[in-house]
């Protein structure tokens, strides 16, 4: 897949990378991570889950991190004068990947347990919340879980991301992650989506609580190891698309 730059990942000056090439190579680059089998292994003998669902789950979290760039607001910026600040994208991919859980629940297609709740979020929401934890910071954080409740995708994205989400069947071996996805898929072709606040959690107040104490070790330290593997993979595909 190499497509001229229209729904942007990245654009400075003549400088810029396509959205979906670069959700593509993050999650090829994570699928083939040094680091996923361990990591994947280790999370799904203490849940008593399969290998495989969590490395699914973890590559999930890789192809799906960046995708709350394509809100109009941002590619619009993008057409326009160039975009190198994206601030909230990482909301809004967190809030479109639980909006696509929640619908999965709500329809009957899975019964999600207590431990497969908690891997989704260690493995796959909160990874795309907080890939870019340390330039943002928990205030920041907070304003955005707070106000943004709406993803509006620009139409050039559409047909790009169908594109790279057609590649589950490449990406992955459960059927669940390749159902989440396709529901992914389905709330982008909408355009304009009303996004749930949180997943598995009371209230925003109450994520953020749980982030800043995670007194379970364990989770703590599952989440930042699959996100040590997402943002590895990440700067490096930027690195070389981007010059």
């Amino acid at each position: 897949m190499t497509k001229k730059p229209g729904c942007y990942a990245y654009k400075k000056g003549e400088r810029a990378e396509n959205l979906a090439e670069h959700l593509a190579g993050v999650a090829r680059c994570c699928r083939e991570h040094k680091l996923l089998a361990p990591v994947a292994s280790k999370i799904a003998r203490n849940y008593g889950l399969s290998k495989d669902y969590v490395e699914d789950m973890i590559v999930a979290a890789c192809l799906l991190h960046d995708i709350g760039k394509a809100d109009r607001k941002y590619q619009d910026l993008c057409l326009s004068s160039g975009c190198e600040e994206f601030s909230g994208h990482d909301v809004r991919g967190y809030k479109l990947a639980a909006t696509a859980l929640k619908r999965l629940e709500d329809s009957s297609r899975i019964a999600v347990n207590t431990g497969m709740a908690d891997v989704l979020n260690i493995a796959l929401l909160i990874p795309i919340l907080m890939h870019h934890y340390f330039q943002r910071g928990i205030d920041n954080l907070r304003n955005d879980l707070d106000i943004i409740d709406e993803i509006d995708v620009h139409p050039q994205c559409i047909e790009d991301l169908h594109m790279v989400l057609e590649l589950r069947t490449e990406l992955f071996k459960n059927e669940y992650v390749e159902n989440l996805v396709s529901t992914v898929l389905g709330l982008i072709t909408d355009g304009r989506v009303r996004l749930v606040p949180v997943y598995r959690f009371a209230s925003v107040p109450d994520l953020l609580n749980d982030l800043q104490s995670y007194t379970n070790l364990l989770q703590k330290h599952s989440a930042i190891a699959v996100t040590a593997i997402l943002n590895e993979c990440d700067g490096w595909v930027a690195r070389v698309r981007r010059g």
